[in-house]
């Protein structure tokens, strides 16, 4: 199964990289599935990556649903980054996510991103692809509009302030 989606944001695509990039583990500021994240340690950091990984927090109880995503690429001059990314502590019918974003100028102030993803499926993943491939599908195209909202605005998406505030009670 292969997922490509792109976003238009009206920002320099430099400032839009710095965010998904350099900013890599800082997600959680205004990614609305993000509750934490912590930097990742194990194994090598990819040449030229500013860091080596982070583990996403998906769930805010000790032990809960989180990615482990590893750059297992980055060129800076380009703006492209590849993560590989795996679900820890539940079984789900994705097993691993292969992951390619670029940033693309399209004028002094404006760009776009482009997502690429691969994810391995287990067995009741692959019979149920067709669902899954929708959901995949609405959770990264969420994730784009999160990132054109920060970008362009300086303030997490509606949907952030939403699922901190549920955090809060």
């Amino acid at each position: 199964m292969n997922i490509l989606l792109t976003q238009k944001i009206e920002k320099p695509a430099r400032d839009v990289w710095h965010i998904l990039a350099h900013d890599f583990d800082k997600n959680y500021v205004w990614m609305s599935s993000v509750f934490h994240t912590d930097l990742r340690t194990e194994g090598e950091t990819a040449k030229g990556a500013p860091l080596n990984g982070r583990v996403c927090n998906l769930s805010t109880e000790e032990g809960g649903l989180a990615a482990d995503e590893k750059i297992t690429f980055f060129d800076d001059e380009n703006m492209v980054i590849e993560f590989h990314v795996v679900i820890k502590n539940k079984k789900l019918p994705v097993i691993s996510n292969d992951v390619k974003v670029k940033v693309v100028s399209l004028s002094e102030n404006s760009c776009e991103v482009v997502w690429e993803a691969e994810p391995t499926l287990r067995t009741i993943g692959k019979i149920l692809s067709p669902l899954l491939k929708l959901g995949l599908n609405k959770a990264f195209k969420e994730i784009l509009e999160e990132l054109k909202y920060f970008a362009e605005t300086g303030n997490p998406h509606p949907r952030k302030v939403k699922a901190m505030e549920k955090v809060k009670k």
